[in-house]
């Protein structure tokens, strides 16, 4: 049970926390959030809709490093606010992540701002919401001989096509001239549009029929940690073998990659894997 000088000290911290709050002020925000305790969340949460953006946002970036359930209504809500910039983005990107673990993706979030407010924007619609103020964008793809379709979305890196293409109901497992769609956003270096495929459903253990390479073997070797993570997460093989007997991490160890490699290593790929000729990850890295 609390002391009396301990509930005042409570008292203190929590009426300091609310005038960060109110003040808004970024660095006095980020030097806030760690005397930030959970049973100071309710009543910061409890003050949400009685502020204004920039509070509310302020609000967020505060209490960020906490898990409470009265935060997930402020989280949800918070993908409305209007503008950009690291003071609206980032604390979008923070709500992302504790509202769906598919979408905790806060360092490409910050290092690819349309990929966060295109996920933020489909998050929104699928809950009958839009950031305020912003009119909700054509929801269908014109359906006129030579439009886009899928596969040749993903090939050519048309992010936004492909996903309103994906929303209104097209397969995520198409083929490209023999491919699946997925590959070829990988094999074109496009991993935001892989990203919205797999979200979609598309297969995680795709592969190349000329090769059995993997869509795993191809984020890997191309250093996309981001979707090597999120094909990992939606287990896909983690050693699956190329035509040669090359895996995905050979290829990540062989180009360099090694955010890509740590991760592989961490989800179990075999460290002694060799190619056919006797190449090892050792000899290739």
């Amino acid at each position: 049970m609390s002391s009396p000088n301990g509930h005042e000290a409570d008292r203190q911290r929590q009426a300091h926390l609310v005038a960060l709050v109110q003040a808004a002020d970024p660095e006095d925000i980020e030097s806030g959030r760690s005397i930030v305790q959970p049973n100071d969340v309710p009543g910061l949460a409890a003050l949400y809709e009685g502020l204004s953006w920039t509070q509310r946002l302020a609000l967020v970036d505060l209490i960020q490093d906490q898990s409470h359930p009265s935060m997930e209504p402020v989280m949800r809500d918070i993908l409305r606010a209007p503008g950009q910039g690291d003071w609206v983005d980032l604390p979008k990107a923070v709500a992302l992540g504790y509202l769906d673990e598919d979408l905790d993706q806060f360092m490409a979030y910050y290092n690819d701002r349309d990929l966060l407010h295109d996920t933020v924007r489909r998050f929104l619609r699928s809950h009958g919401q839009a950031i305020e103020g912003e009119a909700d964008p054509p929801t269908r793809v014109p359906n006129a001989r030579g439009a886009t379709t899928v596969g040749e979305a993903a090939a050519n890196g048309q992010r936004v096509v492909l996903r309103r293409l994906l929303r209104d109901g097209a397969s995520p497992d198409v083929m490209v001239d023999g491919e699946p769609a997925l590959l070829r956003a990988l094999m074109n270096h496009h991993p935001t549009c892989a990203i919205e495929l797999l979200y979609a459903g598309a297969d995680p253990n795709s592969t190349r029929n000329t090769a059995n390479q993997s869509a795993l073997w191809w984020a890997a070797g191309n250093g996309h940690a981001d979707v090597v993570g999120l094909l990992l997460d939606k287990e896909a093989a983690v050693d699956a073998p190329d035509r040669w007997g090359g895996t995905p991490l050979m290829q990540a160890a062989s180009s360099g990659h090694t955010g890509c490699v740590r991760r592989l290593l961490r989800a179990g790929a075999d460290p002694t894997a060799t190619y056919h000729d006797g190449r090892t990850v050792i000899s290739l890295a």
